[in-house]
């Protein structure tokens, strides 16, 4: 093999996780930019030299596409919202992961409000086959209901007085099957600490690559940040 042959092999590269090299050879280093991941070769797959696994290593942050919405910014991974009445998240589920997480902080301009969500296909918004189970439990209090066929789906309550943190799981957005959502959220307004769940279903199996968050009244402010799962 000449020198300049081995010049070109060795230098790494510079890529995104859809980009790969198509013929790549053993030992052969890439950079993807869309993960902030170094991957190694290893004669059969890309390999995380930290972990030796193919697999990401925990959560991997993801960067998407593009937003959209008044007040709504993307920097970098993070989603910026202000003073919003929705914020499209585009191209943050794929076929890498099968299992995301969503973490958010967010504040109202009114008084306690419920966040809902739709899944999202190129950016646009699926508005049907929800199923949802709500949990609150507030004080003593504990109210639950369960509904069908939705427009859209509730995945807690923010409030006017500090910023109210969720964690939401998505299983299997972007897989062609029914999608599941578990969400947790926890706030504090005119009553006493309300701690939410939500279980919900998008019944029609679909591959969805992002998702939209509105707010029931007003407007919101916060941040978002999206993360798939290391299967």
């Amino acid at each position: 093999m000449g020198i300049s042959n081995i010049a070109s092999n060795l230098r790494p590269g510079i890529c995104t996780s859809t980009t790969r090299p198509t013929t790549p050879y053993e030992g052969q280093v890439i950079y993807e930019t869309d993960t902030n991941r170094v991957l190694v070769y290893d004669n059969s797959a890309w390999v995380d030299p930290s972990t030796g696994e193919t697999g990401r290593s925990g959560l991997v942050v993801m960067t998407p596409t593009s937003v959209s919405g008044s007040g709504v910014s993307l920097s970098g991974s993070t989603v910026s919202v202000s003073t919003a009445s929705s914020a499209t998240i585009n191209g943050v589920f794929t076929s890498d992961f099968d299992f995301y997480q969503i973490r958010m902080f967010i504040l109202s301009s009114n008084s306690q409000q419920q966040i809902t969500g739709q899944f999202t296909i190129g950016g646009t918004a699926t508005a049907s086959n929800y199923t949802i189970q709500s949990l609150d439990a507030y004080s003593t209090t504990i109210a639950a209901a369960l509904v069908s066929s939705q427009t859209s789906f509730s995945v807690g309550n923010t409030t006017t007085s500090v910023y109210a943190p969720f964690i939401i799981d998505v299983f299997y957005p972007n897989n062609n099957t029914t999608t599941h959502i578990l969400s947790r959220n926890h706030n504090y307004n005119a009553f006493p600490d309300m701690l939410s769940f939500r279980g919900v279903r998008h019944t029609s199996a679909s591959q969805f690559d992002g998702i939209k968050f509105s707010i029931g009244a007003g407007t919101f402010s916060g941040t978002i940040q999206i993360h798939g799962v290391n299967k």
